[in-house]
């Protein structure tokens, strides 16, 4: 099928932030094969003409590091720091739920990020049958991670469940997958370094929690004499891509070293925020030369998953700790979550950016509401006067699948009666 943008404010988040004010975007299957000015669109003829009024196109956002199923328990343990929080709510309700609870939990989620803009994701959990049920549906771009947990007390690492994930998953439709470590604390040395071993043995990356709170980074010093990075540095995780979420309490070595490996951050402020574990040192990571994205982390943390909102904390937090309004810019913030997200996911050159041969994984943004007037900054009304809200079109791979309120792969009001009637099973 052959589609024809027209008349689009047109981000393309390319490395020279080229802003096409008045341009066309024609994309044919799944791809992007022209970008630019009216005048100089191929002769086509397109089997769908998109009027975009003015409105913005650009890449659809990057979510890079979630926990996708977590979506049922959004509210759930209010009010506790993560140790307790995960320790007396999160891991007994995770305990009770079924491939079925999953699929529904999953759906609404994937919903909710369709509608605000979201067109691939990160995601860390277990249990993916039921999940990936629902991913197929959406058409989104998902990356599988199973986290590993071993606390070396024989309860067990759960090391083939991640071999059977990726023989199961990775290259079919839109799903890829990784290996994943929960996260130093939650993992003994022998099991990262397996951990390592199949992530170079199947020729992918890591996706792991570093240093979201002070005690674990502090615990990591105690155990090993190292931070939680130096820990995975030394069992070899940077030698693979290594996608590290939160690293609120990174050292100044780390970043250093985080830059030399070429490592990305996942950056996760509201769930930073709202369970009391810091502000990550994003602007000294971006000055360094990190590469840094965003992530909602789960429903359950955060308590949305409106990348919009989150990159606008992301820019904002930086400017307020260092008091520096420019320290983060609202276009660098964006570019960490297209770009950013992209190459945190093995997938820069493929999505992140508006340019011919990358994957139609496009986005439009109504501008005609009270956020974007005036509009005298479009790229600050999008973050930090607009939210996820004003998403009115979602495509992924040059199909659209959210549009005109609606989304096209589930019955939005059966999930929403599916999911609270499973929530009070499992959220006691």
């Amino acid at each position: 099928m052959t589609i024809l943008i027209k008349n689009a404010y047109i981000l393309t988040m390319s490395a020279s932030d080229e802003i096409i004010e008045s341009g066309c975007v024609l994309i044919e299957g799944e791809k992007i094969v022209f970008v630019g000015e009216k005048e100089n669109l191929p002769e086509t003829h397109a089997d769908r003409v998109i009027e975009a009024c003015g409105n913005i196109i650009m890449p659809g956002f990057v979510n890079a590091h979630t926990h996708l199923p977590m979506t049922i328990f959004k509210g759930y343990g209010e009010g506790l720091p993560l140790d307790r929080w995960l320790n007396e709510k999160i891991w007994p309700a995770e305990d009770r739920l079924t491939p079925e609870i999953s699929y529904w939990s999953s759906l609404l989620g994937l919903i909710e990020m369709v509608k605000s803009g979201t067109t691939a994701f990160l995601d860390m959990y277990m249990g993916y049958d039921g999940f990936a049920d629902a991913v197929k549906a959406s058409r989104m771009r998902a990356t599988f991670t199973r986290a590993i947990v071993d606390f070396g007390d024989g309860s067990g690492d759960r090391l083939e469940d991640s071999e059977a994930l990726y023989r199961k998953y990775h290259g079919v439709g839109n799903l890829s997958v990784m290996m994943s470590l929960h996260g130093e604390y939650t993992c003994t040395e022998s099991t990262a370094r397996k951990v390592v071993d199949m992530a170079k043995d199947f020729g992918t990356g890591i996706h792991v929690h570093v240093s979201e709170t002070r005690a674990e980074h502090e615990g990591a010093v105690q155990r090993h004499g190292l931070t939680p990075f130096g820990f995975l540095n030394k069992v070899g995780a940077a030698d693979v891509p290594l996608a590290a979420a939160h690293c609120v309490h990174v050292t100044d070595k780390d970043i250093a070293r985080m830059a030399e490996k070429n490592v990305s951050v996942l950056s996760c402020p509201q769930s930073n925020l709202k369970l009391g574990s810091g502000i990550a040192p994003v602007a000294k990571m971006l000055a360094a030369g990190v590469n840094v994205a965003v992530g909602t982390d789960g429903s359950s943390s955060n308590n949305n998953l409106d990348m919009i909102e989150e990159t606008m904390l992301v820019s904002l937090l930086q400017r307020g700790v260092s008091q520096n309004a420019s320290a983060v810019s609202d276009m660098q913030a964006l570019k960490m979550a297209t770009c950013g997200g992209a190459k945190a996911l093995g997938k820069a050159g493929e999505i992140g950016q508006i340019q011919p041969g990358f994957l139609a994984d496009i986005i439009m943004i109504d501008t005609t509401g009270i956020a974007f007037t005036p509009k005298n900054d479009w790229i600050s009304c999008i973050l930090n006067s607009g939210n996820g809200r004003d998403v009115a079109m979602t495509m992924i791979g040059g199909e659209i699948v959210f549009e005109n309120g609606n989304v096209n792969f589930a019955d939005e009001a059966q999930t929403k009666e599916k999911v609270n009637n499973f929530a009070k099973q499992i959220c006691l």
